[in-house]
């Protein structure tokens, strides 16, 4: 999705995409100011209790989602790149994370937090089946995760 010379987007290539990556890239336009807005509002706990009485996860269909998934959040890092909001990690996994349960695909938000220096480093990821979607597949060795809490050894 490139952008003409005068700074708007490509509307052929934003055309030439699939209908449901349309779907995805429309709807990231909308949910991701709002979930940032709503984090600052009511904070992360009661937003995803929200979404997900909003958005309840039914059975799905396990083939294919893999690739579905990462198509949706290949479009959320399209959507909040090309968004005047600007956005957290938190506020596009928010967006991912209840883009999928809409397409009945099991995923969970992932926190992490790491030292970085003397000040502790938080991140938020989208994991699909135990692997990362919107990070790299590092991720939770960069970050230990807090949520959803590791299994005790």
């Amino acid at each position: 999705m490139d952008s003409s010379s005068s700074g708007r987007p490509d509307w052929r290539a934003f055309r030439a995409l699939r209908a449901p990556e349309r779907r995805s890239l429309a709807a990231t336009a909308i949910l991701l100011p709002a979930s940032g807005l709503l984090l600052r509002l009511v904070g992360y706990r009661r937003l995803e209790r929200m979404l997900a009485r909003v958005v309840p996860l039914r059975e799905g269909h396990p083939d294919g989602d893999r690739a579905r998934a990462s198509a949706t959040s290949r479009m959320v890092a399209i959507g909040a790149s090309r968004s005047p909001f600007p956005s957290t990690c938190l506020s596009r996994s928010l967006t991912l994370w209840l883009l999928l349960r809409a397409q009945r695909i099991e995923s969970e938000v992932c926190l992490g937090v790491r030292r970085k220096g003397s000040a502790l480093d938080a991140h938020a990821w989208v994991s699909h089946l135990g692997m990362p979607l919107n990070d790299g597949p590092d991720v939770d060795e960069r970050f230990a995760t807090v949520h959803p809490r590791p299994p005790r050894a």
